[in-house]
Parts: structure tokens; sequence; C-alpha cells
């Protein structure tokens, strides 16, 4: 599974518009969206080359208030995947949304 199949995943899983990092500011939808990075990544190399992409990746929901619905179609894909995860949340007061955040390790064969 690569990157590009966890934009299609969370997709697929949810219908919700999905951006990586960011929305434009043209494109802004309103709430509920998701929005997923690459927080870090560390190859493992052998030989001067590297044989495992390991992302660490962060998937946001962003709703205006709790939505287990959502919440569990996410969690649905993440297992069906074999995806494991740690899950926080917070209230974003300013913005009057709040982020649930999944956090997990992607690694890929180069």
């Amino acid at each position: 599974m690569g990157l590009s199949d966890v934009y299609s995943g969370l997709v697929a899983a949810t219908g919700l518009p999905v951006a990586y990092r960011a929305f434009n500011a043209d494109d802004a939808p309103g709430t509920p969206f998701i929005v997923y990075y690459v927080v870090e990544r560390d190859d493992e190399r052998a030989d001067d080359s590297a044989y495992v992409k390991n992302n660490s990746i962060n998937v946001e929901l962003y709703t205006d208030k709790k939505n287990l619905g959502l919440e569990e179609k996410l969690e649905l894909f993440f297992d069906e995947k074999n995806i494991i995860y740690l899950v926080s949340e917070d209230d974003i007061p300013d913005e009057k949304m709040m982020v649930r955040t999944y956090e997990f390790d992607l690694m890929e064969e180069v």
C-alpha cells in the first residue's frame, strides 16, 4: 500500500473531500473533510539504496461536532488494511471545529 492508496482509500471509505496537507483557499470545503500528510520519512537502506520506505502518516478528520459514523468508517478502512493507528482528538474553538487525528506508519517496499 502506497501513499496514493491512502488517498483513494480515504475517499472511498468516507466519500469526503480529501487533500494532501491542505486545501487551496479557493477550494476549501465546509466540514466534514479530511487532510492527510507525511510527518516523517525514514527509509531503510542497504548497499547504498533504499529498500523500504517508512512514512509516518497523519490523517486528520475535521468536523463541526463529534461524528461517530465517520470515525467508524475511517477506522473500518484502517482495520481492513491492517493499519495499526494511534488516535487523538482536539477542539479548535476559533474555527468552531474539532479534529480527530489518526497516526500510523506506512511501510512500502521499493
